[in-house]
């Protein structure tokens, strides 16, 4: 259901287009990896490709001083799927887990697989019966918004209930996707709280990662100081609040300028004025040497497992901001009264439940703003 999701978010990371990417990953060549996306893969070929990729993953591990046994213990636990797997990947097993987001990533896996399955026997019936059958999708799942969300019918269930051809499942599948990621989102972003930002007031802190703009102030000065703040620009300066706080025991008064973030991470002016204005891509591996520099002075400890952070930055960029580099165009979608809509949803039943940590210690104003 999130494939196309997650496969930019792999795009993002790793700095490749798809094909390449999942060429190297699974030792299928570019061809019939091009020719598999669409008629589907022999198992012979899945199975070898599995092998193949535990190899790489091994090879990697073992780069990390992984130790045999971890390494085993690491990939039985893999999921072996697309979105459960970008969750899992992101974990310290043992020490940091999110086995509510997990969960919601596998049915969100099966049901993809599901509607794959149907689409490439090309069996209209089951793949629209999946969609409305499945016990766990409801109506807000098909809300266009935010004001439909509370529909006991919005208009893209309708849509779904009266399609008859492939064409007109088209929509309320991909506005169901949109649901399901921001729920996805949110329900990891309460997870992750809890877990590492436990002495934090409560808030959606992925939220701070969604693009932002300041409508009133280019309406009133069109040509003045940008007025869109992308994901990746508020990632960075999430994390150079959370290393002043680490190092200073308090938050910066501002926003960081080019000025208090070239010393810290130790990247030129270039890079992270490209990174923040979306020009270039902050992959998986620029993320790590940030974290590195923000968290990791000589002789401390390990950086802290913020790779949630960057998950959620990277797909909010590519799936909710478009940058033409050519015409210098931006564009951007602003989706947070949905996201905030799913992350309620999902902290009222973990309180009902009893899963909710968090303190008394207040965020910068200013991470929130414009």
């Amino acid at each position: 259901m999130l494939e196309e999701a997650v496969l930019r978010y792999y795009e993002y990371a790793s700095g490749r287009k798809r094909i390449p990417f999942l060429a190297e990953r699974t030792g299928i060549s570019a061809r019939g990896l091009g020719k598999g996306l669409k008629k589907g893969l022999r198992e012979s070929t899945i199975s070898r490709a599995r092998r193949h990729s535990e190899e790489n993953v091994r090879d990697q591990l073992r780069q990390c001083q992984f130790s045999e046994d971890e390494i085993s213990a690491w990939i039985s636990g893999h999921p072996g799927t697309l979105t459960a797997g970008m969750i899992y990947e992101t974990e310290v097993q043992g020490l940091i887990e999110f086995p509510l987001t997990m969960a919601l990533a596998r049915r969100i896996d099966e049901l993809g697989i599901a509607l794959i399955s149907a689409r490439q026997s090309d069996d209209f019936a089951k793949a629209k019966t999946t969609l409305l059958d499945t016990d766990w999708l409801h109506s807000p799942h098909f809300s266009n918004n935010y004001d439909e969300a509370s529909d006991a019918c919005p208009e893209l269930l309708r849509q779904a209930q009266s399609a008859s051809v492939w064409s007109e499942l088209e929509k309320p599948a991909a506005g169901a996707a949109a649901n399901l990621l921001f729920s996805l989102l949110a329900q990891w972003d309460i997870e992750f709280q809890s877990l590492y930002l436990r002495q934090m007031q409560r808030r959606p802190v992925f939220s701070l990662l969604l693009p932002l703009a300041d409508i009133e102030r280019v309406q009133a000065n069109p040509r003045g100081r940008e007025p869109i703040r992308f994901p990746v620009s508020r990632l960075i300066d999430l994390l150079y609040a959370m290393h002043h706080r680490h190092r200073y025991c308090r938050w910066p008064d501002t926003r960081p300028g080019l000025k208090d973030l070239v010393p810290v991470c130790n990247e030129s002016e270039t890079n992270l004025v490209n990174w923040r204005d979306g020009t270039k891509h902050l992959s998986l591996k620029n993320f790590e040497q940030l974290r590195q520099a923000f968290f990791v002075p000589p002789k401390d400890s390990c950086p802290p497992p913020i790779m949630p952070l960057y998950v959620a930055a990277a797909l909010f960029q590519v799936l909710l901001v478009k940058v033409d580099t050519a015409k210098r165009g931006k564009q951007i979608r602003l989706h947070n009264e949905e996201y905030l809509y799913w992350w309620n949803e999902h902290l009222q039943r973990m309180k009902q439940a009893g899963g909710v940590v968090s303190g008394d210690t207040p965020w910068p104003a200013w991470l929130s703003e414009p």
